[in-house]
């Protein structure tokens, strides 16, 4: 006579479908991150070229457009892109010599500027990340944010 009233069966039965959940779970979330990684990537990409063409025209003496800015702040509020921002001026960096780049990045600063009580209400990693491309970019150089 078993101590239990449940047979071994079905703590075993049990336990292989909480294995195949676990299984199933690890497999779903590799998808999802790939799939995530990929979109990371192709905002990347596109980035590149939006921020080149501003670099472009800034060079020919067209001033940026206002809804460029306004578009951006809406754009960088969401963390995802924000890294995309981050990849983005990365690569536009090794492709070109850090002074075509100094005059966009004194333009991001009135962005950032707007971004500061977005970032200042999340969660600590968020705020030290907003801070460090901050930073990284040089974006308060000589201002002091």
């Amino acid at each position: 006579m078993h101590i239990l009233s449940i047979k071994p069966e079905v703590i075993l039965y049990v336990y292989m479908a909480s294995c195949v959940a676990v299984l199933v779970f690890n497999v779903l979330y590799i998808f999802i991150d790939k799939y995530r990684g990929r979109r990371l990537e192709h905002q990347s990409l596109e980035m590149v070229d939006e921020i080149t063409g501003q670099i472009q025209q800034m060079e020919a003496g067209v001033d940026v457009r206002e809804e460029y800015f306004t578009g951006l702040i809406r754009r960088l509020k969401k963390l995802e892109k924000l890294r995309a921002f981050e990849l983005s001026m990365e690569e536009i960096r090794r492709q070109m010599p850090a002074g075509r780049t100094e005059k966009y990045l004194e333009q991001m600063r009135r962005v950032f500027l707007e971004l500061v009580p977005v970032y200042e209400k999340r969660d600590e990693i968020e705020q030290a990340y907003f801070a460090s491309l901050v930073e990284k970019f040089g974006i308060d150089k000589g201002h002091g944010l």
